[in-house]
């Protein structure tokens, strides 16, 4: 059994457009398609129909664009938050290596989660805490994690 060949949406939307012309432009087909009850006033209806379509498939293959774009800037900054997150977290454990209590009020004890959600709430914890307590950021800026950083991988 021989199946259709599938067409994209763009040759699916130009081969309607080209029927609609050719129904409009060539004199034979028009009167042929009226015998049909395709007369101009059905055609003119179909060229309208096939713009907002092609309106409609614009704007959606825009929105596609901008997701992808906001999907590539958003595994960008995970990428970024996760390599300085690493950094910073190696260094905090160094810091706070002989102070248990400081080490678990920042996340640092333990494995660090792999899904996502939970690895965004240990990375807020410890830049919220740290963020909250000048005796951490006084210890944790002896190996250059400032202020600044946190404040910035905070958000």
């Amino acid at each position: 059994m021989a199946t259709r060949p599938k067409l994209s949406e763009t040759e699916t939307l130009e081969q309607y457009r080209i029927a609609l012309e050719n129904a409009e432009n060539q004199s034979e087909i028009a009167s042929v398609m009226s015998e049909f009850g395709y007369d101009s006033a059905m055609i003119a209806e179909g060229k309208t129909l096939l713009a907002e379509t092609r309106q409609t498939y614009d704007a959606n293959k825009t929105e596609d664009d901008e997701t992808t774009e906001a999907s590539a800037n958003f595994k960008k900054l995970r990428e970024q938050l996760a390599d300085n997150y690493a950094s910073d977290r190696q260094k905090a454990k160094v810091v706070f290596r002989k102070d248990q209590l400081t080490a678990d009020k920042l996340g640092l004890t333990g494995v660090l989660p792999q899904a996502y959600i939970k690895w965004l709430e240990t990375t807020k914890k410890f830049y919220t805490t740290a963020l909250a307590d000048t005796d951490i950021q006084s210890k944790l800026e002896r190996l250059k994690i400032t202020t600044d950083s946190l404040s910035a991988n905070k958000n």
